[in-house]
């Protein structure tokens, strides 16, 4: 394994070192639960470690200074102030402390997707009505924007209706909560042009964090919003957060930065999904690759399983210890076609 002071090695399978992979497991699943570099492992043990000497001491006068230093690296690294940014457990952490603190009214309106997890805002008082943004693959961005912009526009007519026979009561609102790379399928979709209110992301899955780690993102804007902290807590500062954030962009500058690894992942996602879909003659719910960052999908394959209208799908994660050997999937295609001659 090469030291910090030396390059790291090209990616693809020599990556594996780097993580603590059981000998046979192949690992397409980092959109769901992220993956640890050992080296990062061991950057935060040892963190732990100098913060059990003196708990105390740590946590009095050393802990703020380590939160806001990787705070503000972590800003530097999504281009917000670090004035705008919190280390939250996830995703979902982030989402409830945003729409927690909106102070809703019955005639508010939450646009959601089908697998948005808003729906409890709805069941509570004074029950805010969800309307469901129909989003089907295989689809294009231009057809995402003009079919939001119609759901949008169709939406703000019938609050407009409901506001002038309440001129007296409270502004009504709509808001949209937008799965920027969409988890089911993992697609990305133009949230910058559909929804600019707050935003998070999961450090874990993405970053090589040490899991659960997570940022919020609230412009300063929009900072009069959120009153609070989800749950409530008085004082309290998490001290896992900083240390987790800190080794694993320390590591991710070794391996030469984010265009670096993203441009590898892309182009694996797509050579590896095309290669899938080939093999076993089925099909990509992005066949031109204009959603698809780090991670495929692919029609009847068995990984990640899940349904999107009213098919079954593969969500399949890129990343930097993965390769697409046509090689292997020559064999596998000669195994196939085998296996089917006995069975005739």
């Amino acid at each position: 394994m090469a030291t910090p002071n030396e390059p790291p090695p090209a990616f693809g399978h020599q990556m594996r070192q780097y993580f603590s992979f059981e000998e046979n497991y192949v690992n397409l699943n980092t959109g769901s639960y992220g993956s640890v570099p050992i080296p990062v492992s061991s950057a935060t043990e040892n963190t732990f470690r100098s913060m059990e000497r003196n708990i105390d001491r740590f946590l009095r006068l050393r802990l703020s200074e380590h939160l806001n230093l990787a705070r503000h690296r972590m800003a530097r690294f999504v281009g917000a102030g670090p004035e705008e940014l919190v280390f939250v457990p996830n995703a979902s952490h982030g989402l409830n402390t945003v729409l927690r603190n909106l102070v809703w009214n019955k005639d508010d309106i939450i646009i959601i997707g089908r697998r948005t997890g808003a729906q409890y805002i709805s069941d509570l008082p004074p029950h805010p009505s969800i309307s469901t943004f129909e989003l089907n693959f295989p689809t294009t961005r231009a057809s995402v924007l003009q079919n939001f912009r119609v759901h949008v526009d169709a939406l703000n007519a019938k609050l407009q209706a409901t506001q002038s026979q309440i001129s007296n009561g409270p502004k009504l609102k709509i808001v949209a909560i937008i799965d920027s790379i969409s988890s089911r399928p993992g697609a990305y979709l133009p949230w910058k042009e559909m929804v600019a209110i707050c935003r998070e992301g999961n450090c874990h899955k993405w970053l090589f964090a040490k899991r659960a780690c997570a940022i919020l993102y609230v412009p300063e804007r929009n900072q009069h919003l959120i009153r609070d902290t989800f749950p409530t807590s008085h004082a309290y500062v998490s001290p896992k957060d900083f240390q987790r954030t800190t080794g694993n962009l320390f590591y991710r500058d070794w391996l030469g930065g984010e265009e670096k690894i993203s441009r590898y992942c892309r182009s694996l996602a797509l050579s590896g999904g095309r290669l899938l879909s080939q093999l076993l003659g089925t099909q990509l719910l992005d066949p031109t690759g204009e959603f698809t960052l780090n991670m495929v999908n692919v029609w009847r394959v068995s990984a990640l399983i899940f349904r999107h209208d009213d098919r079954w799908w593969v969500r399949v994660s890129a990343q930097i210890w993965n390769e697409a050997l046509q090689d292997s999937c020559k064999k596998l295609e000669l195994k196939h076609r085998r296996m089917d001659s006995v069975k005739l």
